[in-house]
C-alpha cells in the first residue's frame, strides 16, 4: 500500500470506530440550534411591536416589561411561543468521555501547533460543555473569545488574535503553550525576583523587574551557553501510560469474558448526556444578555 493509501484506510478505521462508539453524534447540538431557530423568530415578532418606554400591541395597549407583554399575547390574542421539549434521555456514559476526550486532545493539539483557527472552532463546542457542565467561568471566557474572533473584531484583528493564540519559550515545532500560561510563568519569575529585595521593593522597583525580566533571561542563556553550563530543562518528562492502558483493558475483557459487547457500568445507570441537559431558553437569555454586555463594554 502507498503512503495515501494507507492514510485513508487509518481515516477509514477512525471513522468506523468514532460511529460504533457514537462519539461523531450530533443530535443535541442539532436541536439545540433549531430550538434557537425558534425562539429567535419569537424574539423578532416581540422586537417589531418595541416602542419608547416598552411594547405596544397592535390593539393598542401598552406595556413596560417583556414579561407582561408577552402574557398578554397568550391570553388575549392566543400567541403560542415556542416552548423547548425536554429531552434529558440517559446517554452513554463511554461515549460521551471519548467525545471529551477527544475534543481535549485535539484543543491541546492545536495549542501546540499554534493552530489558532481550530482553537476557535474547537472553544464553539467547549463553550456548550461549560454551559451544559454550569462552569459559568469558562462558559463567559469561551464566549468572549468566539465573539472577539468572529463579531467584534475586524478580519485583520481576528486574524491576528488566531495567530498569536500561543507563545514557543524553547523552539521546536510543536512546543507552544497558550498565552495565558506563559503570562503565568512570567508572573512567578517576577514574583521570585520581588521576592530577594525583601523590604526595599516597591512599585517602581516592580517596575523596572517587569520591563527587564525578559532581558536578563536572555542575557543569562548566553552566558550559560558561551560556558556550556547544564541548566534545568523546561520539559516535562513523558509518562508511560501503557501499564494503565494494560490495568483498563485487562478490566473491561474480564467483564465481557473476552469480548467486548454492551457493557454496564454501575456507577453510570442514571448518566444523562450533557449537551441534552442544555435549557434552551436559559441559554438563550444568556446569551442575549451578554450581547448588551458586549455592546456596551467589550467594544471600548
Amino acid at each position: 500500500m502507498s503512503s495515501e493509501e494507507q492514510l485513508q484506510w487509518i481515516l477509514t478505521q477512525a471513522d468506523a470506530v468514532m460511529t460504533n462508539l457514537g462519539i461523531d453524534e450530533t443530535e443535541a447540538v442539532v436541536k439545540l440550534r433549531d430550538n434557537f431557530h425558534h425562539l429567535d423568530q419569537d424574539m423578532q415578532n416581540i422586537h417589531q411591536m418595541k416602542s419608547p418606554g416598552g411594547f405596544t400591541c397592535f390593539c393598542g395597549k401598552h406595556y413596560k416589561t417583556e414579561g407582561h407583554f408577552r402574557r398578554h399575547l397568550c391570553k388575549v390574542h392566543k400567541w403560542k411561543f415556542h416552548v423547548p421539549p425536554k429531552t434529558e434521555s440517559l446517554g452513554d456514559a463511554v461515549s460521551c468521555f471519548l467525545r471529551m476526550a477527544c475534543l481535549l486532545f485535539d484543543t491541546n493539539d492545536a495549542y501546540k501547533m499554534a493552530d489558532g483557527e481550530r482553537c476557535t472552532r474547537n472553544a464553539k463546542l467547549e463553550w456548550l460543555y461549560a454551559s451544559a457542565t454550569k462552569h459559568y467561568k469558562y462558559q463567559l471566557w469561551l464566549w468572549r473569545m468566539v465573539s472577539y474572533t468572529i463579531a467584534l473584531l475586524s478580519p485583520r484583528e481576528s486574524f491576528e488574535y488566531k495567530w498569536n493564540i500561543s507563545t514557543n519559550l524553547v523552539g521546536g515545532v510543536d512546543k507552544n503553550i497558550p498565552n495565558d500560561n506563559c503570562v503565568e510563568l512570567q508572573v512567578k519569575t517576577i514574583k521570585n525576583q520581588l521576592k530577594t529585595q525583601g523590604a526595599n521593593k516597591s512599585f517602581n522597583s516592580a517596575r523596572v523587574i517587569t520591563l527587564t525580566t525578559q532581558v536578563l533571561d536572555d542575557v543569562k542563556m548566553n552566558v550559560m551557553k558561551e560556558n556550556n553550563t547544564l541548566h534545568s530543562s523546561r520539559v516535562r518528562p513523558g509518562v508511560d501510560k501503557r501499564t494503565d492502558i494494560m490495568a483498563i483493558a485487562n478490566c473491561i475483557l474480564s467483564m465481557c469474558s473476552g469480548q467486548v459487547t454492551d457493557l454496564e457500568w454501575k456507577s453510570f445507570v442514571k448518566f444523562k448526556k450533557p449537551l441534552e441537559s442544555i435549557d434552551a431558553v436559559k441559554l438563550y437569555q444568556w446569551i442575549d444578555e451578554n450581547k448588551i454586555i458586549s455592546n456596551n463594554t467589550m467594544l471600548n
